[in-house]
């Protein structure tokens, strides 16, 4: 008996050959963005094609750049601040 699954799934994963140079693209656009003094939230992200804020957040983060997390109770989302430096 031979049994095919019946939706084909391996459209929706994504591979990519360097994780690292995926995520540091997606997290180019956030770094400008704290550094001009913006918030940042992942709806604000994704209009910059960033797939996944946090793992950016944490990739910059472990670069060594200052990130305070917030909690917008407007908004019902964290937003993102680059720390002001004296």
């Amino acid at each position: 008996m031979n049994i095919r699954p019946s939706r084909d799934f391996t459209g929706l994963v994504k591979a990519y050959s360097d994780p690292l140079a995926h995520i540091e693209r997606q997290s180019a656009p956030v770094l400008d963005l704290l550094r001009r003094g913006d918030t940042v939230t992942a709806r604000d992200a994704e209009r910059y094609g960033v797939e996944n804020l946090s793992e950016c957040i944490r990739h910059l983060e472990r670069s060594g750049n200052v990130i305070v997390r917030d909690f917008d109770e407007v908004r019902k989302c964290a937003t993102y601040r680059m720390e002001k430096q004296a």
